[in-house]
């Protein structure tokens, strides 16, 4: 393996990854995880989930193979990789993550390693002294997390889901049930004829908003045909959001779109404003609540 990124530029996406991807990154606050040595996505024998050297004489730090989810996408290395810390510095971040312009192309290192688009998560953080390092912790998230604060939950009947603000909030319920509302919108890869579109549709009832946390919009090249828009469009079928990007992505605090109130429906759609049919199909990842 090497290095994997999916999807990536160089290939066909994989859908046996991407369907492992997508059921692992419903549970992925503040931007992914690391996959524990003990689940791996893809590979019969397990990698070491990113795991960093603790201590080092010089200035240099070992980050075992792993693989990660951020972003909504997989990355794996199964080599070990080694990472120079400037010296005598108080506080650096080692990262995982990916630049997605390239093929298969993870990184691991330091911040100034990434451009600003590059999806990451952290590793460790160390503090060194003028030739070695003198504290390290390790700063990964390993497996599955539940982010209280975005989850939703159920006591004992569907009439007491409400919005958990803290763990405390979860504390005496019986049978409760963490639930975290976020759904993937998927456009199958398709021939899309000229001035045609692909569309799906979803439900927003009248007391949740619609929160777009993320989108892909993929062909087979790898590239974005001229004139191909991914769009999401309101009950009255104004266009409330359009992109041209292989990839955009938002946050909770700042989702690429909000609509509020009911919608019924919401439309996501490819539409193929070119002169040729195209071969292009989507994925759209968002939240009610």
């Amino acid at each position: 393996m090497t290095d994997l990124v999916n999807p990536s530029p160089n290939r066909a996406i994989s859908a046996s990854i991407t369907a492992a991807t997508i059921q692992r990154a419903a549970h992925a606050p503040n931007g992914g995880w690391i996959v524990p040595d003990d689940d791996s996505v893809i590979e019969a024998s397990p990698l070491n989930a990113f795991a960093p050297e603790q201590s080092s004489g010089d200035l240099t730090v070992q980050i075992d193979s792993g693989e990660a989810i951020v972003g909504g996408v997989y990355l794996g290395r199964d080599t070990t990789t080694d990472v120079t810390l400037d010296a005598s510095e108080g506080l650096q971040s080692v990262f995982v993550g990916a630049d997605l312009s390239q093929p298969d192309a993870v990184i691991v290192g330091l911040a100034d390693d990434f451009a600003s688009g590059d999806p990451r998560i952290p590793i460790a953080a160390y503090e060194t002294d003028s030739s070695s390092v003198t504290d390290a912790t390790d700063t990964r998230i390993v497996g599955r997390q539940v982010d209280v604060q975005n989850r939703r939950y159920e006591g004992n009947g569907a009439g007491s889901v409400t919005n958990a603000d803290s763990a405390a909030a979860l504390a005496n319920r019986s049978a409760t049930t963490l639930v975290r509302d976020n759904r993937t919108a998927t456009l199958p890869v398709g021939k899309i004829p000229s001035d045609d579109r692909s569309r799906a549709f979803e439900y927003v009832p009248g007391d949740l908003d619609l929160k777009l946390l993320g989108t892909s919009l993929i062909a087979p090249s790898g590239t974005v045909p001229t004139d191909v828009y991914l769009q999401v469009l309101d009950e009255s079928e104004t266009v409330s959001y359009q992109t041209t990007s292989r990839r955009t992505s938002g946050t909770l605090d700042q989702p690429l779109l909000t609509l509020g109130g009911e919608q019924a429906p919401v439309t996501f759609r490819i539409q193929n404003d070119s002169s040729n049919s195209q071969r292009v199909g989507a994925m759209l990842t968002y939240i009610l609540e």
